[in-house]
């Protein structure tokens, strides 16, 4: 002890003393460096428990779920890991494919925990990369060298990211824009516009394709997102790409506005990408986006969607709230459920998912993801699916966190995937989607600072308190007996206007205030499953929204869950309906009957159309 060495390995005995610590530091000493200093060793050690302490107390949450409280911390240090300070980069991963990339979506993790000076550096970084050669004079055809399977000579042209084989463009922008919502930055964006134009050049280049007589551009999907190894899509229209590239386009229109430049070119391609999506993607009998449209042949659309389809449609807008909840029922009826059970795991409905329901097996395609669960998860929060989120959400939580080969790893694939099992330690991709499911689902957290505004729409189980504290906000919920409250603390770059959405818990409000003030509430039109009510206040330091409920609790009708093609359904309850929303023609002979038996309402109908889980 205390002499350097150069033996391969390390064995020494020391006496410990009861109550007394022992220090002992281990270092790899080079050639101008000195040993450690035993005496210096007690302040060495306080600073690093500083440090670290201050690396998983980067956001903090307490509510009533100690699997939850403790998984943020590890998450935080998980995204630490991530960061290369050197190359000013996120890595591909914290250990394995420790390798800076634009993308998956580990960086999104950046500015959903705070880091915004990370995630400019990661944005910067990949700008400069951006390949700026002389755009070619034709698209170049597939790769002899790559037995003609590849793209490489089209790909890596101007307006290209990545400068491998993936296309990392689309979340290189999606984070980009991501960011710029959490901080406001024009001066950044404005910097970046030549990135965005050559972009923009680029995708419609290579992956814009016309379908139908109006020739509406749906996006093919080259090697676009994690779970891209083993898909292909033979130049056919795919829902997830089209749908990210509608949603920036819509957001380059924003900024285009704001930069002083003309918007209409943007806003008019994503109208173009909405309609081609409705109109050749929707699948109106089964209530979910189709995962893709051939080019080439009969043009069929491909009802067997995975869950990348389901999240990235509902995270990027492409979906009203009452085709995100039918969208659910997909995930719901369509993928396998595994439940999330055993010894010393706490009980509850908890489940994971595999990606698909695609035979035969072959690598990512159908496995088990954490940040797939976690996206997924996200995405029935957006919907409004609040029990089935945080369900699904705590199954991975417990899955990776809790009953993997490693406590607090946000890995890749778990041990419920049959063919990979638990792989990967801190893997970028379930770090930034486990972080926005904290953050914007869970605790709903949704800044705009491009528009000036902060929602909180809180996605809590049936909780009576929760609180979390982050570098731009405190948020705090309690709930006593008929009063709920909530304090919003924010702290951004610049002030913001709150928009607060919360559930109605009854059917009356018998007081609302601001700040101990008298103030507005409205419902949400929107609201599909339960009603919902936003209160919107002005700019301030802090905000106390108090509400007392009083009358009855809400109602709701209840029939049975499912009911066999040509049987009757028959559903009844306390509350007055207005009517019945059948998008997918799943029932006939519908008849609205009141005042049955003291019940206001009854609903009786036949269930008819195609065979299968169906939605009304």
């Amino acid at each position: 002890i205390g002499q350097p060495t150069d033996c391969p390995v390390l064995a020494a005995c020391m006496s410990l003393a009861a109550g007394q610590p022992a220090y002992l530091a281990i270092k790899r000493i080079g050639q101008s460096e000195a040993p450690f200093a035993a005496d210096a060793l007690p302040e060495m050690f306080a600073a690093c428990q500083e440090h670290r302490k201050a690396i998983a107390e980067r956001v903090v949450v307490q509510t009533p779920d100690p699997y939850i409280n403790a998984a943020v911390g590890a998450l935080c240090v998980a995204a630490d890991a991530l960061w290369d300070q050197q190359q000013g980069s996120v890595m591909h991963g914290a250990v394995a494919w420790r390798s800076a990339y634009p993308g998956w979506r580990g960086p999104y993790a950046n500015d959903a925990l705070g880091w915004h000076d990370r995630s400019r550096s990661h944005l910067t970084v990949w700008a400069r990369r951006q390949n700026t050669n002389p755009v070619p004079d034709k698209v170049l055809g597939p790769d002899p060298a790559a037995n003609y399977a590849r793209s490489h000579p089209s790909k890596q042209t101007n307006g290209d990211i990545c400068g491998k084989h993936y296309d990392m463009n689309l979340i290189y922008m999606d984070t980009l824009l991501r960011h710029l919502f959490w901080t406001g930055d024009l001066e950044l964006a404005e910097r970046l516009w030549p990135v965005i134009e050559r972009h923009i050049a680029w995708e419609q280049r290579l992956f814009r394709r016309p379908f139908g007589p109006d020739k509406l551009p749906l996006y093919e999907a080259y090697a676009a997102i994690w779970a891209s190894d083993d898909m292909q899509f033979n130049g056919g229209g795919v829902a997830y790409t089209s749908a990210y590239n509608a949603y920036h386009f819509r957001w380059f229109a924003e900024l285009a506005e704001r930069l002083g430049k003309n918007p209409e070119p943007f806003r008019h391609e994503a109208e173009l990408i909405n309609k081609a999506m409705q109109r050749y993607l929707w699948l109106a009998d089964l209530g979910w986006y189709a995962e893709y449209k051939d080019l080439l042949g009969l043009q069929q659309a491909h009802p067997a969607a995975g869950l990348w389809s389901f999240y990235h449609t509902i995270d990027s807008e492409m979906a009203d709230s009452f085709q995100a909840w039918q969208m659910t029922r997909c995930i719901d009826t369509q993928i396998a459920h595994i439940p999330i059970h055993g010894e010393d795991i706490p009980k509850g409905r908890f489940f994971t998912l595999p990606t698909s329901n695609w035979m035969p097996y072959t690598y990512s395609t159908n496995n088990v993801v954490m940040a797939e669960v976690a996206h997924t998860a996200l995405a029935y929060w957006q919907a409004g699916r609040v029990e089935k989120a945080f369900s699904l959400f705590k199954g991975a939580v417990l899955d990776g966190m809790y009953m993997g080969l490693c406590p607090g790893n946000a890995g890749m694939t778990t041990y419920f995937d049959a063919a990979r099992g638990e792989a990967q330690r801190d893997f970028g991709d379930a770090v930034g989607a486990l972080s926005r499911a904290v953050i914007e689902g869970l605790f709903g957290i949704r800044p705009d600072l491009l528009n000036g505004q902060l929602t909180v729409e809180p996605g809590f189980p049936p909780w009576e308190s929760a609180r979390i504290v982050h570098p731009n906000i405190e948020f705090a919920y309690f709930q006593k007996a008929h009063v709920s409250t909530y304090t919003v603390k924010p702290n951004f770059s610049r002030s913001v206007a709150l928009r607060l959405i919360v559930p109605a818990r009854t059917v009356e409000i018998e007081r609302l205030t601001v700040n101990g003030k008298i103030a507005e509430w409205n419902p949400v039109g929107r609201a599909v499953g339960g009603p919902r009510i936003e209160v919107r206040c002005e700019p301030a330091d802090v905000y106390e929204v108090e509400i007392v409920w009083a009358g009855e609790q809400q109602a709701h009708i209840s029939g049975p869950q499912v009911v066999a093609a040509g049987g009757r359904l028959r559903a009844a309850g306390k509350a007055e309906l207005a009517g019945v929303k059948d998008p997918q023609n799943a029932l006939k002979d519908i008849r609205l009957l009141k005042d049955v038996r003291l019940l206001p309402c009854v609903v009786e109908a036949t269930a008819a159309g195609a065979m299968g889980h169906r939605t009304a």
